[in-house]
């Protein structure tokens, strides 16, 4: 009985099914089939053309070591030599007699081998001598082809020496022949002419007017089972992919051009002859009528079955919907004939959306937008290239798919106490600021860093006229809040794939603010004049190169030191008191060095390493103080067992939470003892080393581009990615992202 709407639409739906699944097992029968049969055919194509390889190249070889044979005889060596003189006939009779007997042992392989001199109009057969032109009429030779071996033969290059001409024939001839030259002296050169019967030279094949089998020598196609197809599929293009593919080695291989598969093979005999074999890429089928019957026979089956178990099916599966149904209904207001149930349920889930409307309002008010999160990202560098471009695509960004210039807009509250309301209207008005001043025609984006700081993206701005419309922004403000703003304007980028370069260099900006002259607006053009003007030597790179020194890594240790003599005494021109601090700087590591060795460290070194005026005698002194206060430490250091096992436990427990009472309760020793043996070891403190051997692991973990910055930080022990990419950022000198893009 058809009561309600939903009972027939699932009827209706699991008839469709049955159809669908039912056409669905013939189109996959039928393609599969078709598939088999087109393998079964490129094999026996694949199979015919080696047989065709083989029968050709057996007859070739057996012609080639009768030109040899030719070559070697003393009728071939004095008709060369006497070729010129009266005795000349008398010669070329011995050759044609050598040329009949040659042929009368080797008959079953149905060849014939004539010569001639160059620069010579007679050609010697193995029948008699006759003049070239009528050699080649007689052999229906094209004009073409005839054109194409009188360049072979006037070619005296080398090269020709070890190539093949192929001479095709007119569309009658049976015969077809290959050109080989032979030097006899640097002024002599004789010309061999293989010459082969197509007639019982190859298998048997499929007579159909589709395919075609030939022989390919250079640009000459030769077809063998039919003159009427000649090279219907080939092109230039495509005879120099299959001399390239067949040059090294006579391999097979095909290619699908043009609705056709062609197959070709490389002769074994002849370098740069070919065998191709061209058929279509869907043969007709036929013969299969009764094949096709028996397969239909199967989704009729298949039809007959589904509609047998449809109706009891969609009873058992109607059955829940009835129950839904029955729950939401008085007993006494049952549906009638007809009626939609899943109106009923929409109406239901309605009246429920509505009760759910107002909380979802306020958790989507105070989500945080995912586009904010994703420039967050993209500027701090933790994103790969792909995943920026496949945000721009989603975020509709792709105004920053040319320059794009990153700023940082610092707001000092501590200055100007505001309440959360206050703050969150100041950024509003910062925005329709921005919007009134950039411009329809700048696109920007500003996203918080932390309270009190934003960054501002723009593109298609440079960095002189952002600085300049920022100004006239702050100049616009009341100057009760312009004096507590700072920007800081980076570089341009190329695009926002790589805006972190310009946000680390904003960042810079504000870290050294004090060593510029005092501004609202900072560019990185006023700090980077600044930095020419001082030596680079952070404290940072100072602590690495000891640790290097005092460890015995003495590679890692020059690396370093010789970065940083370049920057200072090779890229930067500093000025005399510049240069002074840079050297005093280097002799103060230097004795740091010698003092973990117990030694006294050279109060004069200073002075002694000052008085040296040429750079280059400066460095190379540098480089041997360092040199000579690595051998000190090397020759004193004594390795302590109890500190030596204590790094290696390290070592292997590097990425578990491991504390210094970790250690004492393992090795039985207070934290105090282990705390100064390992400083007298290693020359840094406990903390200071792990975190330093964390990083160099993550070092290598991020060289990895598939591995993510969060699971790098999991794997060297750090539960906080922030605290990973802070500690990064100071022993590497860069965020993980960064480092990542620079690898």
């Amino acid at each position: 009985m058809w009561k309600n709407k939903f009972y027939r639409t699932l009827f209706y739906s699991f008839c469709f099914i049955i159809i669908l699944y039912s056409v669905g097992v013939f189109a996959v029968y039928y393609m599969k089939n078709m598939e088999i049969s087109r393998v079964e055919r490129n094999s026996s194509q694949k199979l015919l053309l080696q047989q065709v390889q083989e029968m050709m190249d057996q007859r070739i070889q057996v012609a080639l070591n009768g030109m040899i044979q030719l070559e070697t005889s003393e009728a071939f060596k004095d008709f060369t030599r006497f070729s010129h003189t009266e005795l000349k006939y008398y010669h070329m009779g011995r050759v044609l007699q050598e040329l009949q007997r040659n042929k009368t042992a080797f008959s079953n392989y149905d060849y014939d081998i004539s010569l001639m001199l160059q620069n010579d109009d007679t050609v010697i057969t193995s029948k008699h001598t006759m003049p070239a032109d009528r050699f080649f009429n007689e052999l229906h030779v094209t004009k073409e082809a005839r054109r194409n071996f009188q360049n072979f033969a006037e070619d005296t290059s080398w090269s020709s020496y070890f190539e093949t001409v192929l001479l095709s024939f007119n569309e009658d001839s049976d015969t077809f022949s290959f050109v080989k030259k032979y030097r006899i002296s640097y002024e002599k050169t004789a010309l061999f002419f293989l010459s082969f019967n197509k007639i019982n030279l190859l298998p048997e094949t499929e007579k159909t007017k589709n395919t075609d089998l030939m022989i390919i020598s250079g640009k000459e196609i030769l077809p063998l089972d039919s003159g009427e197809k000649k090279n219907s599929v080939l092109n230039r293009e495509l005879l120099t992919v299959i001399s390239e593919k067949n040059e090294q080695v006579p391999s097979y291989w095909k290619i699908e051009k043009d609705n056709r598969i062609i197959h070709t093979i490389g002769s074994k005999s002849l370098k740069d002859v070919q065998f191709v074999y061209a058929a279509p890429l869907n043969a007709e089928q036929s013969g299969q009528n009764s094949q096709w019957l028996a397969a239909a026979l199967i989704p009729a089956a298949l039809l007959l079955a589904g509609f047998g178990i449809a109706y009891p099916l969609i009873r058992h599966t109607y059955r829940p919907v009835q129950e839904m149904v029955a729950a939401i209904r008085e007993e006494d207001d049952p549906m009638a004939a007809g009626e939609d149930e899943f109106v009923l349920f929409q109406e239901t889930a309605k009246r429920m959306r509505e009760a759910n409307r107002e909380l979802s309002k306020v958790l989507k008010d105070n989500q945080v937008p995912l586009k904010m999160k994703f420039l967050w990202d993209a500027i701090h560098g933790l994103l790969p290239k792909h995943q920026i471009l496949r945000g721009m695509e989603q975020f509709q960004l792709d105004c920053y798919k040319g320059k794009t210039t990153v700023s940082i807009i610092e707001f000092d509250y501590s200055r100007m106490p505001l309440l959360q309301e206050g703050r969150s209207k100041l950024n509003v008005q910062a925005v329709q600021l921005l919007k009134e001043v950039l411009g329809e025609d700048v696109p920007f984006e500003l996203a918080e860093l932390s309270p009190g700081r934003s960054a501002l993206i723009t593109a298609g701005i440079s960095s002189g006229e952002l600085k300049k419309k920022l100004t006239a922004a702050i100049n616009f403000l009341d100057s009760s809040i312009s004096r507590h703003i700072t920007a800081a304007i980076g570089q341009e980028a190329d695009d926002l794939a790589s805006s972190d370069q310009s946000f680390q260099q904003a960042s810079e900006l504000l870290e050294n603010r004090l060593s510029v002259e005092k501004k609202q607006i900072l560019c990185w053009d006023d700090l980077s004049v600044k930095l020419m003007q001082t030596f680079y030597y952070p404290l940072e790179v100072e602590k690495e190169l000891i640790h290097y020194f005092i460890q015995g890594k003495k590679e890692k240790a020059f690396q370093i030191l010789n970065r940083i003599l370049e920057e200072n005494l090779d890229e930067k021109n500093l000025n005399k008191t510049a240069l002074s601090q840079f050297v005093f700087a280097m002799a103060g590591t230097v004795n740091r060095i010698i003092q973990t060795s117990s030694r006294i460290p050279d109060e004069m070194l200073h002075l002694e390493l000052s008085a040296i005026r040429d750079r280059e005698t400066l460095k190379a002194e540098i480089v041997r103080t360092f040199s000579k206060a690595s051998a000190e430490i090397t020759s004193v250091r004594e390795s302590s067992s109890a500190a030596s096992r204590i790094v290696a436990y390290i070592h292997q427990h590097y990425n578990e939470d491991l504390s210094l009472q970790d250690l004492s309760d393992y090795f039985q020793l207070t934290p105090s003892y282990i705390s100064t043996i390992f400083k007298e070891y290693s020359g840094e403190n406990y903390k200071e080393y792990l975190n330093r051997f964390r990083i160099q692991k993550a070092k290598e973990l991020l060289s990895d581009r598939n591995i993510k910055v969060s699971e790098a930080a999991s794997l060297v022990g750090y539960n906080n990615v922030n605290t990973f990419i802070r500690l990064f950022k100071r022993y590497v000198g860069l965020s993980p992202g960064q480092y990542v893009k620079m690898d």
